[in-house]
């Protein structure tokens, strides 16, 4: 009840947010993991390619964990097959298989910093980031409550530092809806919110959707894990949320060596 109530009071927040998102040409979407670039801003991705505009995705790691706590499948056969629905789920946005690079990082560590892991995984996504040259950048929310999404944003923010490719930096919203700590929605600053009414691209990002949640596991649970009920109820909304932020700036003010050890996603 307590999260419902919390996903209601920030929907209807959100629709006094005065600021459309509108006229993106060139984007690029920074996923933790294989679904986050679905569900956080499928409708974005849809409505831009629908306009002419290009798209690249970057999706980090494989969510080889997301079986961990049920079944124990192998990591890769996970990370295969979760990168075989990335693929599906893309074509329903209409994207190309080229326009998708994973790069494979490992679940749960993406914020990790051993022998200095953190800078050179943040140089690998400047370079790619130098290739596209992207408009705005996409990555998740700080106030996510989830590490790796979290330390995707830290990462992305450092590696747009380090391409020198001037663009917009903003936040969408995925676990922000379910595991955003109380404490933080009192600091969420409206005034940088940025709405998109996707209701015109909906059936596509639900289609995208459910190619991630139909196809199931051995186990007989969907590849990207079992995801609680509310938490899906906040995707039903036919509008994406984003924050627009500095490039340079506080974003969680935590270290950048994050604590690993409870993602599924």
């Amino acid at each position: 009840m307590v999260r419902r109530t919390r996903r209601c009071l920030l929907q209807i927040q959100s629709k006094g947010v005065s600021a459309p998102l509108e006229g993106l040409s060139v984007v690029l979407v920074v996923a933790p993991h294989p679904d986050d670039e679905v569900l956080g801003c499928g409708g974005l991705v849809s409505r831009c390619l629908g306009g002419g505009g290009r798209v690249e995705i970057s999706i980090l790691t494989g969510g080889e964990r997301s079986h961990e706590r049920c079944c124990q499948l192998d990591g890769q056969a996970v990370k295969q097959a979760r990168r075989d629905l990335a693929l599906k789920a893309g074509r329903c946005l209409s994207l190309r298989d080229g326009d998708i690079t994973f790069l494979d990082w490992g679940d749960g560590q993406i914020g990790r910093d051993d022998c200095g892991q953190f800078s050179r995984r943040a140089d690998e996504l400047a370079r790619l980031i130098e290739r596209v040259r992207p408009e705005a950048v996409f990555a998740p929310h700080p106030f996510e409550g989830w590490s790796d999404h979290e330390a995707a944003e830290r990462i992305t923010r450092a590696a747009i530092e380090r391409s020198g490719v001037k663009c917009r930096l903003f936040h969408y919203c995925v676990w922000f809806w379910f595991s955003m700590p109380l404490r933080r929605a009192l600091r969420i600053d409206w005034r940088k919110a940025r709405l998109l009414d996707i209701r015109d691209v909906y059936d596509r990002k639900q289609a995208a959707i459910d190619e991630y949640l139909t196809p199931c596991a051995p186990c007989g649970n969907p590849w990207s894990g079992v995801l609680p009920r509310e938490f899906l109820n906040a995707f039903k909304w036919k509008n994406e949320l984003f924050f627009e932020t500095d490039v340079v700036g506080e974003s969680t003010g935590g270290k950048q060596t994050a604590i690993c050890d409870r993602i599924v996603s």
